[in-house]
């Protein structure tokens, strides 16, 4: 029998990409006892039907550990059940003896090293507060939330009425939050006259937003302004004041916003590049100091 230390490099190397992870599973009781407690630490829903039958199994069974990491990766158009069901499950995890919760102060939640959301919002969700009310339920270290499309694809999965109050009032709760990722974002236009202020956390050390339209250059300088403090760097790729047809957002407009005084403390936290460009049109991104 190998020695256990062995043992758990193999599966951590070998379940992640096994077609028949439950062959694992079956192989011997100390393979279960391993092979669960490393499922448990980083769980990977990839449909709404896993997220639901993960919640029904701890009806039945305990979570072997408490996870560290969480990924729901939903590819293609998904619904409007996405954020029920994730609600659902981490209800049902929160509720377990193993899991590992943290009193914030204004309640408790479950305590995570990284949640990742691979996944889109909708226009149509019936249910849009149920982004806070899943989010509200953890505190991550890392946070990302991107869209399911290909990386050169502009797309949006993050859409306004998912941002604000729902999103950004789960993100300015969170008390460990350090690194943040948002992507595939559109906010309201400025001539919807619905202004969407970028969270507060004083946690956080690190900022990154890519793809964004219809963030102003003003809501990123009074976010650094008031955030100078803690955060150590923002970085924006692909961030349009408006419609990708548009200007993008650049550092000279950011830094034109902050009062003078305040710009050399500013200037070194902010950087700002590109990943994709038009073929024809837009504003070409040309690199700045």
């Amino acid at each position: 029998m190998l020695p256990v230390e062995v043992l758990i490099e193999i599966l951590l190397y070998a379940i992640p990409i096994h077609p028949e992870v439950t062959s694992i599973l079956c192989t011997s009781s100390l393979f279960l006892l391993v092979s669960r407690n490393i499922l448990h630490q980083s769980l990977h829903f990839r449909s709404v039907s896993q997220l639901a039958k993960f919640a029904e199994a701890l009806r039945v069974s305990l979570l072997a550990c408490s996870p560290r990491n969480i990924a729901v990766d939903i590819a293609g158009g998904a619904s409007g059940a996405i954020f029920p069901a994730l609600d659902a499950t981490l209800e049902r995890i929160c509720s377990d003896p193993a899991a590992k919760m943290t009193d914030t102060g204004i309640g408790r939640r479950l305590e995570l090293d990284h949640l990742r959301l691979v996944v889109n919002s909708h226009i149509g969700d019936p249910h849009p507060e149920k982004v806070f009310d899943a989010l509200n339920r953890v505190n991550p270290a890392r946070f990302l939330w991107t869209g399911p499309d290909p990386p050169h694809h502009f797309s949006t999965a993050v859409i306004p009425s998912a941002i604000t109050p729902h999103l950004f009032l789960a993100l300015s709760k969170w008390t460990n939050l350090q690194h943040l990722t948002l992507t595939n974002m559109a906010f309201y236009p400025s001539s919807a006259k619905q202004p969407q202020p970028l969270p507060n956390i004083p946690s956080l050390r690190s900022f990154y937003l890519g793809q964004v339209v219809c963030l102003h250059a003003t809501a990123v300088a009074a976010y650094l302004v008031g955030s100078a403090d803690s955060l150590q760097t923002m970085t924006l790729v692909d961030v349009y004041h408006e419609s990708i047809w548009g200007p993008r957002v650049k550092k000279d407009h950011v830094l034109a916003a902050v009062p003078e005084e305040l710009r050399d403390a500013i200037s070194p936290l902010l950087c700002v590049g590109s990943k994709t460009e038009r073929i024809m049109g837009g504003d070409p991104f040309r690199p700045e100091w």
